[in-house]
This record gives structure tokens, sequence and C-alpha cells, in this order.
């Protein structure tokens, strides 16, 4: 008996052996750790993926420096870069939900970047900041190389939904602050929120040739709903109250077909027409959507330089804005995302 219990004995440590053996080789060594992501990844799914260093001490935290990773999409590839991320368990209760942490992530696709984001998440409130669920710092968002914005901070209020609120940043040289909600599963994302002392001269960059030359500061209200990639909810209101500033002049002639027919379109088209700007004193734009492809909005002018009151009517098709065609690019890019984890 005494020899069955110290064979048994034996072969219990070996086990103990192999396993421990296996979970270092797999958790504790980059080697070990690659081959696991490969495995349970498909190499297809993921032509690249390296790690520096490997570390974790089981119930308690595990960490992995410098990955770098290529990641296919619906066929698009993804770059990941982040010089560190991990878990930590909670430090007196093993079963506690842990907090996850990314330093200096970076992410690029052909159309959409991050750059230098740090994130810090926990599962309860209080685990990772007292206001919610976690935080989020990001230097710079960029899509289409014209649709920057940087300095972003936002607290992850919810995670099913994933809602941010506050986000806060910088776009187009003003303040922005936002609550931003997506829900992955139907590809749903709603915004809402405004823009403070923003400047119409950055306004081209994201608006085309027609904002060119424009002049002044404006400050706006916008909110957005979307789901499985179509516009269900969209309205804009902007504002460049006193002391007002100067509008391109081809974008001002485009307003010429919306006067009523009792305006005087030709003083009105002869007084701008040798300008490359048109002065003004305040404008007001609103639009909203009243179907997918369609916005009904308002545009107010005043100038009295030219002696100038408009109050005009909107009826623009989706196609007519690029902005709005360059919505629908990036709710394609989030239906990628949606359609490859779905």
């Amino acid at each position: 008996m005494k020899k069955f219990f110290t064979i048994l004995g034996v072969i219990f440590l070996f086990i103990f052996l192999v396993i421990g053996g296996l979970f270092y080789f797999c958790f504790n060594t980059t080697t070990g750790f690659t081959l696991l992501v490969h495995t349970i990844i498909p190499a297809k799914r993921l032509p690249a993926f390296s790690v520096e260093k490997v570390r974790t001490i089981p119930f308690r935290w595990m960490e992995l420096s410098n990955l770098r990773a290529a990641v296919l999409i619906d066929g698009v590839k993804t770059e990941i870069k982040a010089s560190g991320l991990g878990l930590q368990m909670h430090p007196t209760n093993p079963f506690h939900p842990p907090i996850f942490w990314v330093e200096n992530l970076n992410v690029k696709t052909r159309d959409f970047s991050i750059t230098n984001a740090e994130i810090k998440l926990g599962f309860e409130p209080g685990e990772a900041v007292p206001a919610g669920f976690g935080l989020v710092n990001i230097a710079a968002v960029k899509y289409q190389t014209k649709y920057k914005l940087r300095d972003i901070q936002g607290v992850i209020a919810s995670l099913d939904p994933l809602i941010l609120r506050p986000v806060e940043g910088e776009f187009l040289d003003g303040i922005f602050k936002a609550e931003i909600t997506y829900q992955p599963k139907i590809a749903a994302l709603a915004a809402k929120g405004f823009l403070a002392d923003a400047n119409m001269a950055q306004f081209a960059v994201i608006a085309g040739d027609q904002f060119k030359n424009s002049t002044g500061r404006f400050q706006s209200e916008f909110g957005l709903e979307t789901e499985h990639e179509n516009v269900r909810t969209l309205w804009i209101k902007a504002e460049s109250p006193l002391p007002g500033g100067e509008m391109n002049a081809d974008l001002f002639r485009i307003f010429l077909d919306y006067l009523p027919s009792n305006a005087d379109k030709e003083r009105i088209d002869e007084l701008i027409r040798s300008r490359h700007t048109v002065p003004f004193d305040n404008a007001r734009f609103t639009l909203k959507n009243i179907s997918e492809k369609s916005f009904q909005g308002q545009f107010n002018f005043v100038s009295r330089a030219l002696n100038i009151q408009l109050n005009i009517d909107l009826d623009i098709n989706f196609q007519d804005i690029e902005m709005m065609n360059s919505l629908a690019k990036f709710m394609e890019v989030l239906g990628r995302f949606q359609n490859e984890n779905g």
C-alpha cells in the first residue's frame, strides 16, 4: 500500500510539473504566449503577432510589453501597437473582476487611426476611477486624414452598452464635449454634444473647397443615431455670432437657388460676383434628416456691409454633402467590425 501511494504521489507530482511547466511556457515566455495566441486565432486573421515580454503571477496579475500585431477584419488590415497592457486582480478578493489597462496604444487602418491611447478599465464603479468603469485618454483620432480629434478624455460610464460620458477634446481649433453610446451587437451608434469656439478657416479641411477662405468663429450642437450602417437621426445647429467673419463666395452662390421668387437674385449675385468672400455679421445654419437620404433645414444670414438679410429654407440630398458621404464610409467601417465579431 505504501508503494502504491508513493507511485500515486509521483504521478501527481509529474502532472503538476507538466501543468506548471506548460503554464510557465505559455504565460511567462514570449515563444509560448505567441504560440498560444496563434493556436486560438487563425493565422489568416492574425498574420503578424509579437510581444517583447510576458509576465504572469497566477491570481494576481498579467502584463505584456511591446505588443505588435496585424489583424484582418473583413479583409481590411488593422495594425495594433501597445507599449504595455495587462490585468490585475483585486488585491483582497481573488474572485472580484480584474482591472484591465492599455498604455500607448496605436491602431491604424486604411482610413482610421488612434494615436497614443491609454485605457484603464474596471468592471465595477470605483475600481478604475471613482466616476465610472474606466478612463480613456487619446492623443489623436484621425479618420480619412482630414477628420482629426485631439487631446480626447473620456469616462466609461457603462460597459454594455458602451457609454462614454463625458467625452472632451479639441476639434477644428475648438473645444467639444459629447456623450457617445455604442451597441456592437446591432452596430448602433449614438452621439450628442456641442462644439464651442471653433475656427471656420479649419472647416474647409473637412467640408470641401466650398468653405475655403472662410474666417470667423462658430459654435455648434449636434445629434446622431445610426443602426446597421444606416443613419436614423442626424441634426446640426451651428451659429457664427457677432462679430461674424467671411464666407466663401462660391458657397454663398449655392444658396441663391434657395431664395424665394420675390428676392432680387440678380442684385445679390452682382454684389458677390467679383468677391472671393462675402462678409457677414451673423450666420445660423440648421439641418435635420427627414429620411436616410434627405435633409431639411434653414440658413439665416445677415451682412450689413452688403445690406443683405436672408432666411432660406433648405432641402438637401445626402449625396450633396461631402461630410455625409464620409459618414457613410465611417459606418461601413463600423459594420466591418460588427460583422467580424458578430
